[in-house]
C-alpha cells in the first residue's frame, strides 16, 4: 500500500481512502461443507462406601473433517522434500492439469486432511456426604473441540475453484 501519500499502515490508508492494490476474488466460493461425528461413551456409578460415590466413565470422540458438498475445495499435498502438487477431492475442473491432481486415495480422505481418531476422554467425578445436610462434590473430563471453521473456508478459497484478481490504482 506503500505510494505517494502513504504511510505505510494498509488500515490507515483505507481509512485516508488511500489504498494502492486491491486483491478480490471474482467467483463464488462454495462454503457448504457436510460434517460427520460419532461419539459413543460408557458411564456408571459404584458406592464405593455408604457415604462415598464415585462416577467412571470414557467417551471417544471421533470428529470428520468437514467435506466440501460439491468437491469445491483444494489443498497443497507435500510429494517430497521441495516437491508438491495441489490436491482436490475428485481431480481438478476441466482444462487444469498439473500442478492440479486428486488427492491419492490411500493416503487422504475427501476434506484432503486427515481425521484425528486418538481422541479418548476420560471422566471421573465423586460424590461425598460429608454431613447429614452437606454433599462435597467433584468431577474432571477431557474434551475435544470440533476444529475451526476457517480452516475449511481457506480450503475452499483455493485454486482452481476460486480466481482472485489483482487491481493497482494509480493516483
Amino acid at each position: 500500500t506503500r505510494g505517494p501519500g502513504s504511510n505505510g499502515f494498509a488500515l490507515a490508508d483505507m481509512l485516508l481512502g488511500l489504498p494502492r492494490r486491491i486483491q478480490a476474488e471474482l467467483d463464488i466460493r462454495d462454503q457448504t461443507f457436510l460434517n460427520s461425528h460419532v461419539m459413543p461413551w460408557i458411564q456408571d456409578d459404584w458406592k464405593v462406601t455408604p457415604k462415598l460415590t464415585l462416577n467412571l466413565g470414557l467417551r471417544y470422540e471421533w470428529q470428520g473433517r468437514p467435506v466440501s458438498n460439491r468437491d469445491a475445495m483444494a489443498n497443497l499435498y507435500q510429494t517430497g522434500p521441495a516437491t508438491a502438487v495441489v490436491i482436490t477431492p475428485n481431480g481438478p475442473p476441466p482444462g487444469f492439469g498439473p500442478p492440479f491432481v486428486k488427492r491419492p486415495v490411500d493416503q487422504v480422505n475427501r476434506s484432503l486432511l486427515m481425521n484425528d481418531v486418538n481422541n479418548f476422554a476420560p471422566r471421573v467425578g465423586f460424590a461425598y456426604h460429608a454431613t447429614p445436610n452437606s454433599v462435597v462434590r467433584g468431577a474432571y473430563g477431557v474434551f475435544y473441540q470440533r476444529d475451526s471453521a476457517v480452516t475449511w473456508n481457506g480450503l475452499a478459497s483455493n485454486a482452481p475453484f476460486i480466481r482472485t484478481g489483482d487491481v493497482t490504482l494509480t493516483v
